[in-house]
């Protein structure tokens, strides 16, 4: 995921967005709602903290699942280490956002005239116990 600033920082980080049969809607979107931590009824009562809701019941979030970053994952939704999505949310609560999805699968079939929505190096990232023990060391 690439992240852009008005103030002209940028980030870059590694996501899990929908596994085969389950795919990430493509388009631009805005936010509809943003939640400090919803719990998904649907998946087992999941944790899914810093959701941004952008189509439906598609939003980008903070996972336990940190291993899974990277490579497709998950129910279509985008997932983000823990201190990412604390991050992306505080940064489209003060100033909105455009939502841009597009691309293919990493490492797999690729349509040549879309890039990859997300590719980065596999590296440990922190837990969700780990971040809500201090939600501001980004380490």
């Amino acid at each position: 995921m690439r992240v852009a600033t008005g103030a002209g920082e940028s980030y870059q980080w590694p996501i899990s967005s929908g596994r085969a049969g389950y795919p990430t809607p493509r388009g631009a979107f805005r936010p509809i709602a943003l939640y400090p931590m919803v719990h998904s009824a649907k998946y087992g009562n999941a944790p899914t903290p810093h959701s941004i809701f952008f189509f439906r019941q598609y939003a980008i979030h903070g996972t336990e699942a940190v291993g899974d970053l990277g490579r497709p994952a998950s129910h279509g939704c985008i997932r983000l280490a823990p201190a990412n999505a604390a991050a992306l949310y505080a940064l489209v609560s003060r100033e909105g956002a455009t939502i841009q999805i597009g691309g293919g699968i990493a490492g797999g079939a690729r349509r040549r005239a879309s890039p990859v929505l997300a590719q980065a190096p596999h590296r440990r990232t922190r837990t969700l116990r780990q971040w809500a023990a201090d939600p501001l060391n980004n380490r």
